[in-house]
């Protein structure tokens, strides 16, 4: 666990336990979402090797979210943007710029 808290301070840690523990049903009752919100372009990024939530819950997006797209990323922990920002970034930057249609240089034309 020391890697997936290198950038946590005691309380932070502490406080992220305590809802940790305090979830201990987490997925049992799924939110009651209108339509427009489950419409949403929605990118889920989850690391494999997520100590704190299993990776089966990525998986479950696509129940509140129909047009969900997972990402599941081999090895990475709870906070896959911590453990690599390298393999967050590539399917992070696709998506985003499928939704405002920007070219990722930056050189939109349009």
């Amino acid at each position: 666990f020391d890697r997936v808290w290198k950038y946590a301070d005691w309380g932070h840690r502490r406080a992220v336990l305590k809802l940790y523990r305090a979830s201990r049903h987490l997925g049992r009752q799924a939110p009651d979402l209108p339509a427009a919100v489950r419409a949403l372009p929605v990118c889920v990024i989850w690391g494999s090797a997520d100590p704190f939530v299993p990776v089966e819950f990525a998986g479950r997006q696509g129940r509140y979210f129909p047009a969900a797209e997972v990402h599941v990323l081999r090895g990475l922990g709870h906070w896959p943007f911590v453990d690599s920002v390298e393999a967050v970034r590539a399917p992070l930057v696709e998506f985003l710029t499928r939704q405002v249609g920007a070219d990722p240089g930056g050189t939109n034309d349009g």
